[in-house]
C-alpha cells in the first residue's frame, strides 16, 4: 500500500513551485521506498537558490513506502527530511515518475539516522544526478568521513580555550584534517568542472557548479576556470537562477584581479572615527581574513608578524579582519595573540551595505588580499614569501 501525501501548508490544491528558469509547468510525481521507519514522517521541500528549504508537502511512511506529487514550473531542485529534520534524499522535481529508495542506517548523535544512501530513477533530470551522486560517493567514502569526523571532533574537543598557539596537538590535529579535506575538496571540484563541461547545456550544470561542494568559488576555481566554466553553459540556461548566481559571482571576482582598485570599506582603531581603505593609499596593506579558531591561521602568525616587523619601515599595513565582530572578543584574542599591528573594527555593511567579506568573496579562512601603495590588488592567498618578494622588489 502506498500513502499519498496530503498537503500541510494549503490544503485541498497542490503547491505549485517556482523552479530554475522554465514557464513550462511541470506534474511530478515521486514514489519513495523506505525501510525500517514505518510511521515516520517524510516532508517534500523545494530548495531555492538562497538555499532556503520551500515546504511543500509531507505524508507517512507507512509498508515502507510514500508518495507525493505535485506541479513545478520548470526542472526544482528539492529534499525530502524524515521527521522535519534529517535530509534523506535530494532530488528533481520534473515531468513524469520518479522513484527514490533510500537506505536508512543508524547514526551516533541526537538524531538517531541519517542516509547512508539514495537512488534516483525514472526522469532525465534525476538519472543524471544520480551518475553524478555515484562518482560523488566514491570520493565521500565512509571511511573517509569517518576519518575527518573523527578529527574535527577532537579539534572541537580542544576548543574550550580562545587561542591554541601553545597547542601543538591542535595544529597537528588541524593539519591532517586540513589535509584530508583539501585532497576530498580538489578531488570533488575536478568531478564538478568535468559534469559541467560534459553537461552544459543541462539546468543541473549551474547547479552543481554553485550548490555543490565548494560551490563557484575562489576557494575551488581560479578565475580563469571560473570564466571558462561559466562561458562554457549553453545560452538556454539564461533564465536559470543558477546560471545568474554563477555569472553575479563570476562578475565580482573578476573586480577581484589583480591590477583592478580594491574595493573600499569603512572600518576603525579602538574609539577612533572612522577611517576609509582608501585613506591608506601610499602604503601597502596585507587583508588577512581569519578566526582565532583557524589553525592554518594561527600557525601563520609568527612568520606574519617577522614581515610585519620587518617591513613596517616600509609602510607596511597589517589588517586582521576576525569572523567575529564583538569587538570585546576581537580584541582579547589579539592581545593575547602579542600581534604587533593595531587591531582594527571593520564595520558591517562596510562599503553600499555589502559586508566586507562579500566584498571580498571570502569563503573559508584564512584568505589575504595584497594591495599596493596605489591602491590597487596585487594578488590573493600569497605567501610570505611572495609578499617578502613583491616589498622587495618594489
Amino acid at each position: 500500500m502506498v500513502v499519498i501525501s496530503c498537503m500541510t501548508k494549503n490544503e485541498g490544491s497542490p503547491l505549485t513551485v517556482q523552479a530554475i528558469g522554465s514557464n513550462t509547468l511541470y506534474h511530478y510525481k515521486i514514489h519513495g521506498m523506505l525501510d525500517d521507519v514505518n510511521g515516520a514522517k517524510v516532508a517534500l521541500y523545494s530548495i531555492t537558490p538562497d538555499f532556503s528549504y520551500l515546504p511543500l508537502d509531507s505524508t507517512t511512511v507507512k509498508h515502507g513506502q510514500f508518495a507525493f506529487n505535485g506541479t513545478a514550473n520548470g526542472i526544482t531542485p528539492a529534499v525530502l527530511t524524515l521527521n522535519d529534520s534529517i535530509p534523506i534524499s535530494y532530488l528533481f522535481l520534473e515531468e513524469g515518475n520518479t522513484k527514490v529508495s533510500i537506505k536508512l542506517e543508524e547514526e551516533i548523535d541526537s538524531e538517531g539516522f541519517f542516509a547512508s544512501d539514495f537512488i534516483l530513477e525514472g526522469t532525465p533530470s534525476n538519472e543524471l544526478y544520480q551518475v553524478f551522486q555515484e562518482e560523488l560517493k566514491i570520493i565521500e567514502s565512509r571511511q573517509t568521513y569517518s576519518k575527518m569526523n573523527e578529527l574535527a571532533w577532537e579539534l572541537w574537543q580542544m576548543e574550550d580555550t580562545i587561542v591554541h598557539t601553545d597547542s601543538q596537538h591542535y595544529l597537528q590535529v588541524s593539519r591532517k584534517l586540513t589535509k584530508l579535506q583539501d585532497s576530498i575538496d580538489n578531488t570533488i571540484n575536478a568531478l564538478r568542472k568535468n559534469f559541467a563541461l560534459q553537461n552544459n547545456a543541462s539546468p543541473l550544470a549551474p547547479y552543481v557548479l554553485f550548490n555543490e561542494g565548494l560551490g563557484f568559488t575562489q576557494d575551488a576555481y581560479t578565475i580563469e576556470e571560473l570564466q571558462l566554466l561559466f562561458n562554457s553553459l549553453d545560452i538556454s540556461l539564461g533564465r536559470n537562477p543558477y546560471y545568474s548566481l554563477c555569472q553575479e559571482k563570476l562578475e565580482r571576482v573578476i573586480q577581484l584581479k589583480p591590477g583592478q582598485q580594491a574595493p573600499n570599506f569603512t572600518f576603525h582603531y579602538g574609539d577612533t572615527p572612522s577611517t576609509l581603505l582608501s585613506d591608506l593609499k601610499g602604503n601597502y596593506v596585507l587583508l588577512e581574513f581569519w578566526a582565532y579558531w583557524c589553525a592554518p591561521c594561527l600557525e601563520s602568525l609568527p612568520e606574519l608578524k617577522q614581515l610585519y616587523e620587518t617591513n613596517q619601515g616600509q609602510d607596511l599595513k597589517v589588517m586582521s579582519i576576525h569572523d567575529n565582530y564583538d569587538q570585546e572578543i576581537w580584541l582579547e584574542t589579539h592581545n593575547k595573540l602579542q600581534l604587533p599591528w593595531e587591531p582594527i573594527f571593520v564595520e558591517d555593511g562596510a562599503t553600499k551595505n555589502i559586508p566586507v567579506w562579500q566584498l571580498y568573496d571570502i569563503e573559508s579562512v584564512p584568505t589575504n588580499y595584497l594591495i599596493d601603495a596605489k591602491g590597487d590588488l596585487v594578488g590573493r592567498n600569497l605567501s610570505i614569501t611572495e609578499i617578502k618578494r613583491i616589498l622587495k622588489n618594489d
